[in-house]
């Protein structure tokens, strides 16, 4: 069976939706189909750290425009391909094949500016690219048709030129045109793994308990070091005092012997009785 490229859109229809796309996103809320102990390996677009950094880039392009009542307020892609080959890919290629996939991704959203989040996520079992754009027409207005709309094949036009255009220079394939196969969302994955939100928590739970351990251990350490350096300042101040009281002590000694001497040079006066 050929391997495919994967390319899905989705529509973020709403402000407070756009902000629950960035949450996931960067992690800043959990994600119990991710593994926190592999959090530290996404790649997150420089500039594009944190949900405020995001929305401002998305207010700077938006303007003073008021979106309409039924507007679609941003595009969200997620880019990977068949586990097989994505899983086996060398870090560089694989790193190039997202990168590939961005730029394309920004090409035909009309530029670069129009990206408002880029993540790649290496925390899940397959790694994938999830980017946000802001979909502005050529006027500057909030217009998702003139990327994803226009007729009923858009989408799937749009799925075989990635697969064309990006995909195969990774041996990557059109997926099967009209498959049955559907995307299965968070909410459906939870309902048919239970014990996968379960297991989620006990592995964030453990984590957070070794992140206090480790966090106490640390305070603990540091208290002892600054213990260690009052130690230590105390021992140089009395080793200090101790020098200053030896020269001390032989400068007096010096003088005591001074002393002796000049009396032994003196001559002893002669007793003479009363007359």
């Amino acid at each position: 069976m050929a391997e495919a490229a994967i390319l899905r859109f989705s529509k973020i229809k709403s402000m407070r939706d756009l902000r629950g796309a960035l949450a996931h996103n960067l992690r800043v809320q959990n994600t119990p189909n991710a593994n926190p102990a592999k959090g530290h390996l996404n790649q997150v677009a420089r500039g594009m750290d944190t949900i405020d950094k995001c929305l401002m880039i998305y207010g700077e392009r938006l303007g003073e425009q008021t979106p309409r009542k039924n507007a679609i307020f941003a595009h969200e892609a997620v880019v990977t391909g068949s586990p097989d080959v994505i899983n086996n890919m060398g870090k560089e290629q694989l790193r190039q094949y997202f990168a590939d996939s961005l730029s394309w991704l920004c090409k035909i959203h009309g530029g670069s500016d129009r990206l408002v989040s880029a993540v790649i996520h290496y925390d899940e079992t397959t790694p994938h690219l999830q980017a946000i754009f802001i979909p502005i027409d050529d006027r500057g207005r909030l217009n998702s048709r003139s990327v994803l709309g226009g007729h009923k094949n858009r989408l799937s036009e749009l799925q075989t030129e990635f697969a064309d255009k990006v995909g195969a220079r990774y041996g990557l394939e059109r997926g099967r045109k009209k498959s049955p196969a559907r995307h299965q969302s968070l909410a459906e994955w939870y309902g048919k793994e239970p014990g996968a939100r379960a297991e989620y928590e006990k592995l964030a739970r453990e984590i957070n308990e070794k992140k206090a351990l480790l966090s106490k251990l640390s305070n603990e350490n540091k208290a002892l070091l600054d213990e260690n350096d009052r130690l230590f300042q105390d021992n140089r101040y009395l080793m200090e005092q101790a020098d200053i009281l030896r020269a001390s002590n032989r400068d007096g000694l010096e003088a005591l012997k001074r002393r002796i001497r000049d009396l032994e040079a003196k001559p002893m006066p002669t007793y003479r009785p009363r007359p």
